[in-house]
Protein backbone atom coordinates (compact mmCIF):
# COMPACT_ATOMS: atom_id res chain seq x y z
CA UNK A 1 0.00 0.00 0.00
CA UNK A 2 1.47 3.19 -1.13
CA UNK A 3 1.04 6.36 0.97
CA UNK A 4 3.30 9.15 -0.42
CA UNK A 5 2.30 9.31 -4.32
CA UNK A 6 0.74 11.90 -5.90
CA UNK A 7 -3.09 12.60 -4.82
CA UNK A 8 -5.33 11.96 -7.90
CA UNK A 9 -6.18 15.31 -9.73
CA UNK A 10 -9.71 13.67 -10.80
CA UNK A 11 -12.76 13.11 -8.20
CA UNK A 12 -14.69 16.45 -7.48
CA UNK A 13 -18.35 16.80 -7.98
CA UNK A 14 -19.78 18.91 -11.06
CA UNK A 15 -20.61 22.04 -8.75
CA UNK A 16 -19.28 23.11 -5.31
CA UNK A 17 -21.69 20.79 -3.18
CA UNK A 18 -23.71 18.00 -3.27
CA UNK A 19 -25.97 17.61 -6.17
CA UNK A 20 -28.77 15.46 -4.87
CA UNK A 21 -31.39 14.60 -7.29
CA UNK A 22 -34.99 14.01 -6.34
CA UNK A 23 -36.81 11.16 -8.24
CA UNK A 24 -38.92 12.25 -11.06
CA UNK A 25 -42.91 12.25 -9.86
CA UNK A 26 -44.51 8.96 -11.76
CA UNK A 27 -41.29 6.85 -11.05
CA UNK A 28 -41.56 7.74 -7.57
CA UNK A 29 -45.32 7.16 -7.62
CA UNK A 30 -44.22 3.61 -9.26
CA UNK A 31 -41.69 2.54 -6.91
CA UNK A 32 -43.82 3.78 -3.76
CA UNK A 33 -47.09 2.04 -4.96
CA UNK A 34 -44.96 -1.03 -5.47
CA UNK A 35 -43.33 -0.79 -2.03
CA UNK A 36 -39.75 -0.20 -2.61
CA UNK A 37 -38.59 1.94 0.61
CA UNK A 38 -35.99 -0.28 1.18
CA UNK A 39 -33.52 1.54 -1.47
CA UNK A 40 -33.81 5.18 -0.07
CA UNK A 41 -35.92 5.86 -3.10
CA UNK A 42 -39.32 6.99 -0.97
CA UNK A 43 -41.79 9.54 -1.84
CA UNK A 44 -40.74 11.72 1.13
CA UNK A 45 -37.38 12.60 0.39
CA UNK A 46 -34.88 12.70 -2.55
CA UNK A 47 -32.52 9.71 -3.68
CA UNK A 48 -29.47 10.65 -1.38
CA UNK A 49 -26.86 10.28 -4.73
CA UNK A 50 -24.04 12.85 -5.80
CA UNK A 51 -23.35 13.18 -9.50
CA UNK A 52 -19.81 12.95 -9.68
CA UNK A 53 -17.96 11.96 -12.73
CA UNK A 54 -15.87 8.91 -13.21
CA UNK A 55 -13.52 8.17 -16.50
CA UNK A 56 -15.63 11.11 -17.97
CA UNK A 57 -19.22 9.60 -17.12
CA UNK A 58 -21.48 11.62 -14.90
CA UNK A 59 -22.92 8.96 -12.43
CA UNK A 60 -24.87 9.02 -9.43
CA UNK A 61 -22.89 7.44 -6.29
CA UNK A 62 -23.05 7.82 -2.41
CA UNK A 63 -21.82 5.98 0.26
CA UNK A 64 -22.81 2.50 1.71
CA UNK A 65 -25.76 2.32 4.14
CA UNK A 66 -24.30 3.12 7.46
CA UNK A 67 -21.45 5.38 6.41
CA UNK A 68 -21.38 9.40 5.68
CA UNK A 69 -19.61 11.32 3.12
CA UNK A 70 -16.20 12.93 4.31
CA UNK A 71 -16.48 16.77 3.41
CA UNK A 72 -13.27 17.73 1.88
CA UNK A 73 -14.52 21.35 2.43
CA UNK A 74 -13.46 20.67 6.11
CA UNK A 75 -9.50 20.92 6.85
CA UNK A 76 -9.51 17.97 9.35
CA UNK A 77 -11.79 15.37 6.81
CA UNK A 78 -9.90 16.62 3.82
CA UNK A 79 -6.65 15.10 5.37
CA UNK A 80 -8.43 11.61 6.00
CA UNK A 81 -9.58 11.98 1.91
CA UNK A 82 -6.47 12.71 1.05
CA UNK A 83 -4.66 10.30 2.89
CA UNK A 84 -7.12 7.44 1.49
CA UNK A 85 -6.43 8.90 -1.83
CA UNK A 86 -2.86 8.01 -1.29
CA UNK A 87 -3.31 4.89 -0.07
CA UNK A 88 -4.63 3.42 -3.19
CA UNK A 89 -3.60 5.86 -5.85
CA UNK A 90 -2.15 2.86 -8.11
CA UNK A 91 -5.94 1.06 -7.82
CA UNK A 92 -8.51 3.63 -7.42
CA UNK A 93 -9.45 6.85 -8.70
CA UNK A 94 -11.73 8.32 -6.22
CA UNK A 95 -14.87 10.44 -6.37
CA UNK A 96 -16.46 9.94 -2.79
CA UNK A 97 -14.47 9.58 0.65
CA UNK A 98 -16.89 7.97 3.73
CA UNK A 99 -16.62 7.20 7.02
CA UNK A 100 -19.00 5.33 9.63
CA UNK A 101 -21.50 7.78 10.18
CA UNK A 102 -20.97 7.10 14.14
CA UNK A 103 -17.46 7.05 14.81
CA UNK A 104 -17.79 10.61 11.91
CA UNK A 105 -20.28 11.99 14.79
CA UNK A 106 -18.22 11.01 17.45
CA UNK A 107 -15.05 12.20 15.61
CA UNK A 108 -16.64 15.91 14.85
CA UNK A 109 -17.84 16.22 18.09
CA UNK A 110 -14.17 15.55 20.14
CA UNK A 111 -15.36 11.94 21.95
CA UNK A 112 -13.19 10.11 19.54
CA UNK A 113 -9.37 10.62 18.72
CA UNK A 114 -8.91 8.70 15.85
CA UNK A 115 -11.25 7.13 12.69
CA UNK A 116 -11.12 3.53 12.42
CA UNK A 117 -13.57 2.58 9.36
CA UNK A 118 -12.94 4.91 6.30
CA UNK A 119 -14.03 4.11 2.60
CA UNK A 120 -13.87 5.46 -0.61
CA UNK A 121 -16.06 5.00 -4.39
CA UNK A 122 -14.26 5.66 -7.32
CA UNK A 123 -12.78 4.13 -10.86
CA UNK A 124 -10.67 0.77 -10.93
CA UNK A 125 -7.40 2.08 -12.34
CA UNK A 126 -5.48 -0.42 -14.70
CA UNK A 127 -2.06 0.62 -16.07
CA UNK A 128 -2.59 4.23 -14.53
CA UNK A 129 -6.60 4.82 -16.16
CA UNK A 130 -9.95 3.83 -15.17
CA UNK A 131 -11.01 0.95 -16.89
CA UNK A 132 -13.52 0.40 -19.29
CA UNK A 133 -15.50 -2.28 -19.91
CA UNK A 134 -17.28 -3.15 -23.22
CA UNK A 135 -19.06 -6.38 -22.12
CA UNK A 136 -19.99 -6.42 -18.64
CA UNK A 137 -21.00 -10.24 -18.27
CA UNK A 138 -17.22 -11.29 -19.82
CA UNK A 139 -15.55 -8.97 -17.28
CA UNK A 140 -17.47 -10.35 -14.06
CA UNK A 141 -16.48 -14.06 -15.50
CA UNK A 142 -13.28 -13.38 -15.61
CA UNK A 143 -13.37 -11.48 -11.98
CA UNK A 144 -14.80 -14.67 -10.46
CA UNK A 145 -12.70 -16.45 -12.20
CA UNK A 146 -9.62 -14.77 -10.47
CA UNK A 147 -10.97 -14.37 -7.33
CA UNK A 148 -10.94 -17.81 -4.50
CA UNK A 149 -14.22 -18.31 -3.40
CA UNK A 150 -14.14 -18.70 0.39
CA UNK A 151 -16.46 -17.64 3.83
CA UNK A 152 -15.92 -14.84 5.90
CA UNK A 153 -14.01 -17.13 8.52
CA UNK A 154 -11.84 -18.31 6.06
CA UNK A 155 -10.67 -15.33 4.28
CA UNK A 156 -9.73 -13.86 7.69
CA UNK A 157 -7.41 -16.84 8.19
CA UNK A 158 -5.30 -15.78 5.37
CA UNK A 159 -3.56 -12.12 5.33
CA UNK A 160 -3.30 -10.66 1.94
CA UNK A 161 -5.81 -12.92 0.36
CA UNK A 162 -8.48 -11.30 -1.98
CA UNK A 163 -11.38 -13.66 -1.67
CA UNK A 164 -14.86 -13.66 -3.43
CA UNK A 165 -17.09 -13.15 -0.70
CA UNK A 166 -20.59 -11.98 -2.29
CA UNK A 167 -21.84 -12.57 -5.65
CA UNK A 168 -24.37 -10.35 -6.50
CA UNK A 169 -26.27 -9.39 -10.24
CA UNK A 170 -23.73 -6.62 -11.49
CA UNK A 171 -21.41 -6.82 -8.41
CA UNK A 172 -19.27 -8.98 -6.91
CA UNK A 173 -18.06 -8.52 -2.68
CA UNK A 174 -14.25 -9.19 -2.25
CA UNK A 175 -11.69 -9.01 0.69
CA UNK A 176 -9.89 -10.41 3.41
CA UNK A 177 -7.01 -9.44 6.27
CA UNK A 178 -4.42 -7.05 5.13
CA UNK A 179 -1.92 -4.72 7.20
CA UNK A 180 -2.67 -1.11 7.49
CA UNK A 181 0.30 0.67 8.50
CA UNK A 182 1.89 -1.96 10.03
CA UNK A 183 -1.17 -3.07 11.57
CA UNK A 184 -3.66 -5.72 10.95
CA UNK A 185 -7.12 -4.55 9.24
CA UNK A 186 -10.13 -5.88 7.36
CA UNK A 187 -10.42 -4.48 3.50
CA UNK A 188 -13.76 -5.08 1.42
CA UNK A 189 -14.08 -3.96 -2.06
CA UNK A 190 -17.23 -4.21 -4.08
CA UNK A 191 -16.66 -4.07 -8.02
CA UNK A 192 -19.49 -2.96 -10.55
CA UNK A 193 -19.71 -1.31 -13.92
CA UNK A 194 -21.74 1.98 -14.23
CA UNK A 195 -21.83 3.65 -17.94
CA UNK A 196 -19.08 0.94 -18.71
CA UNK A 197 -16.73 1.98 -16.71
CA UNK A 198 -15.77 -0.04 -13.24
CA UNK A 199 -16.54 1.30 -9.80
CA UNK A 200 -15.06 0.18 -6.42
CA UNK A 201 -16.02 0.17 -3.54
CA UNK A 202 -13.46 0.18 -1.10
CA UNK A 203 -13.75 -0.12 2.73
CA UNK A 204 -11.06 -0.68 5.23
CA UNK A 205 -12.27 -1.59 8.66
CA UNK A 206 -10.32 -2.57 12.01
CA UNK A 207 -9.26 -5.98 13.01
CA UNK A 208 -10.05 -7.27 16.45
CA UNK A 209 -7.06 -8.20 18.92
CA UNK A 210 -6.15 -11.44 18.30
CA UNK A 211 -8.32 -11.76 14.95
CA UNK A 212 -11.32 -12.03 17.38
CA UNK A 213 -14.26 -11.09 15.81
CA UNK A 214 -12.98 -10.59 12.27
CA UNK A 215 -14.66 -12.94 10.22
CA UNK A 216 -18.34 -11.31 11.28
CA UNK A 217 -16.63 -7.34 10.69
CA UNK A 218 -15.63 -8.94 7.38
CA UNK A 219 -19.24 -9.98 7.08
CA UNK A 220 -21.32 -7.12 8.11
CA UNK A 221 -18.95 -4.84 5.93
CA UNK A 222 -18.99 -7.36 2.52
CA UNK A 223 -22.75 -7.04 3.58
CA UNK A 224 -23.22 -3.57 3.42
CA UNK A 225 -20.95 -3.28 0.40
CA UNK A 226 -23.53 -5.31 -1.31
CA UNK A 227 -26.80 -2.99 -0.68
CA UNK A 228 -24.44 -0.03 -1.79
CA UNK A 229 -23.77 -1.61 -4.72
CA UNK A 230 -27.31 -2.47 -5.33
CA UNK A 231 -28.43 0.67 -4.66
CA UNK A 232 -26.25 2.58 -6.93
CA UNK A 233 -26.75 0.14 -9.67
CA UNK A 234 -30.62 0.47 -9.08
CA UNK A 235 -30.70 4.62 -8.88
CA UNK A 236 -27.91 4.67 -12.23
CA UNK A 237 -30.38 2.69 -14.43
CA UNK A 238 -33.80 4.52 -13.08
CA UNK A 239 -32.27 7.81 -13.55
CA UNK A 240 -31.02 6.54 -17.88
CA UNK A 241 -34.66 5.64 -17.68
CA UNK A 242 -36.38 9.46 -16.45
CA UNK A 243 -33.39 10.99 -18.65
CA UNK A 244 -35.01 9.17 -22.30
CA UNK A 245 -36.17 11.87 -24.54
CA UNK A 246 -40.12 11.97 -24.65
CA UNK A 247 -40.62 10.32 -28.03
CA UNK A 248 -38.52 7.37 -26.75
CA UNK A 249 -40.46 3.94 -26.27
CA UNK A 250 -42.26 4.13 -23.04
CA UNK A 251 -42.99 0.16 -22.80
CA UNK A 252 -39.97 -0.63 -23.58
CA UNK A 253 -38.96 1.71 -20.91
CA UNK A 254 -41.57 0.53 -18.32
CA UNK A 255 -40.35 -2.90 -19.04
CA UNK A 256 -36.92 -1.85 -18.37
CA UNK A 257 -38.22 -0.72 -15.00
CA UNK A 258 -39.74 -3.48 -14.19
CA UNK A 259 -36.66 -5.68 -14.87
CA UNK A 260 -34.48 -3.34 -12.48
CA UNK A 261 -37.30 -4.15 -9.95
CA UNK A 262 -37.04 -7.74 -10.00
CA UNK A 263 -33.57 -7.97 -9.89
CA UNK A 264 -33.47 -5.79 -7.01
CA UNK A 265 -36.06 -8.51 -5.03
CA UNK A 266 -33.78 -10.91 -6.42
CA UNK A 267 -30.22 -9.01 -4.50
CA UNK A 268 -32.38 -8.94 -1.61
CA UNK A 269 -33.18 -12.66 -1.65
CA UNK A 270 -29.46 -13.76 -2.86
CA UNK A 271 -27.99 -11.36 -0.28
CA UNK A 272 -29.94 -12.86 2.54
CA UNK A 273 -28.32 -16.41 1.63
CA UNK A 274 -24.88 -14.97 0.39
CA UNK A 275 -24.70 -13.27 4.73
CA UNK A 276 -25.60 -16.69 6.04
CA UNK A 277 -23.08 -18.61 4.18
CA UNK A 278 -20.11 -16.01 5.42
CA UNK A 279 -20.98 -17.10 8.54
CA UNK A 280 -20.68 -20.69 8.36
CA UNK A 281 -17.66 -21.91 9.19
CA UNK A 282 -15.02 -23.29 6.74
CA UNK A 283 -16.42 -26.83 5.79
CA UNK A 284 -13.10 -28.05 3.56
CA UNK A 285 -8.95 -27.39 3.94
CA UNK A 286 -6.93 -25.32 2.04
Amino acid sequence: MQLYAETPAEGFPLSAGPRLRPLPGRLRSTLSGLGLVALGLTVGGPARAETLVVAGVPLELSAPPGFCRLSPESPAEAGLVDWLARAEVDSLRPVLAFADCQELEDWRAGRRQAMATLGQIGGRVVTGEVQRVDSPPLFFRDLRGRLPRRSATEAVTRPGDDALLIEGAGFVVHGGLVDRDRYPALHVGATTVIGGAVVEISLYLPGGPGGSGNAGRLSDGAGRLAQGAAEMLAVNDIFDEAEKPANYNQAGSLNQLTAVIAGLGLISLLGIRSLWLLLRAPRRQA
